[in-house]
This record gives C-alpha cells, structure tokens and sequence, in this order.
C-alpha cells in the first residue's frame, strides 16, 4: 500500500486528514517514479467529490493534516490518539466491540501486529464508521489463556447491537486468515450466528 510522508506523518490510503481546513479521506497515493512524485486522490467527505493533487514524492508541509474518523488531529505515528483531549465530546457510535487480549500468553501465541491488521479488514469492509461500525479494542488477560488467543464480542444493544452474538468468547483466533476475518465481521454486521467460529464455553450460572 503506497503512501506519503507530510508533517512527519505517513499518510495512506483509507487515512483521514484535513486539507485547505476541509476534512478528507484518502482515496489512493500512487508513487510515480518517472518524475518522483505522488498522485494523491482525495475525497471531500461533505460533498463526496473527488480531486487528485500531484505533489513531489515525500514532501512535507503541503498541507494534509491527519485526522482520526471523528475530525481531530492525531498524534505523530497513531491512527486514532487526538492530539487535544475534550472531555465533553462523545465516544464515537459502534455496533459490535471486540477485545483482543494482547496479554502474555495471548501475543506469543499471535504477532504485535495483529489488531493493526483487524483494524485495516474493518476498513476495508467500510465498518470503520457509520451504524454497523466494528470497534477492534486491545486487553490484558481475559482469564482463559488456555484458549489463547482469545477474542470477547460485545454488541451493543443499547443502539442496534446484536443479542445473539452478544458476550461471544472466540479461541484460537491466532490462526484465523483474513478471508476468516472478513466473513467474521460480516457476520456481525448481517447479525448472522458465528457457528463457523470455535467458541469457548461458559458455565450458564455461578455454582
């Protein structure tokens, strides 16, 4: 996946940024080596119309800031970390919240890569945003090591969550490969029953 440099920050493909103060998606940056520079698409998310800027290749201060789903400045080298905390802005609206348990047992069973790579399949499916929003969140140990690694599913059925698979416990989920993933959260998204995926059990009340 081709992508820029501006502002000591790699912008890519699927990013969100500001430029000229408007807020933006990149569309695609394609690196033309010819004249060694980038073709950058954007697409302007209040009026969905498309422009492609050429700029030279890993320029800086061309003015693209980036910006997490929500509008705010991101900290230098994270996707999503505001740069200026308000505590009076809202969390962002998800459908499903999956935690990813990055304890110990759980990432040597995995690599440190992996939510990064949950979260690039979410957006690529366009869960990232909007009703049916999948939101991939880190976890120390889950208690169930034996089961590593290992992933909990909460739907929110405060909003339009899914009862069923609400309070799912999945195992092994180390070995799933992204075509798994994507028929995991499409699933979710079509509120489909997750029989497909090894599931840990539970005791049905405390004895």
């Amino acid at each position: 996946m081709c992508g820029f440099y501006d502002d000591s920050q790699k912008i890519k493909k699927g990013d969100y940024a500001k430029y000229q103060d408007k807020p933006i998606v990149i569309i695609s940056a394609t690196h033309i080596k010819e004249n060694k520079t980038m073709d950058i698409v954007i697409e302007y998310l209040d009026t969905k119309e498309q422009e492609t800027i050429n700029i030279p290749y890993k320029t800086t201060g061309f003015g693209f800031v980036k910006t997490n789903i929500m509008g705010s400045e991101v900290v230098d080298g994270f996707e999503c970390k505001p740069k200026q905390l308000d505590p009076n802005k809202p969390i962002m609206h998800y459908k499903t919240l999956i935690y990813v348990c990055e304890d110990q047992r759980c990432q040597k069973a995995s690599k440190p890569t992996r939510v990064k790579e949950l979260r690039q399949i979410v957006k690529e499916l366009g869960l990232d945003k909007g009703k049916d929003r999948i939101k991939i969140s880190r976890s120390l140990c889950q208690g169930a090591c034996r089961f590593r690694q290992v992933m909990q599913i909460n739907e929110n059925t405060n909003s339009n969550g899914c009862a069923t698979n609400n309070s799912v416990w999945l195992k092994h989920t180390h070995k799933l490969v992204d075509t798994d993933l994507k028929e995991l959260f499409l699933l979710l998204k079509n509120d489909q029953p997750l029989d497909k995926f090894q599931k840990i059990e539970m005791q049905q009340c405390y004895q």
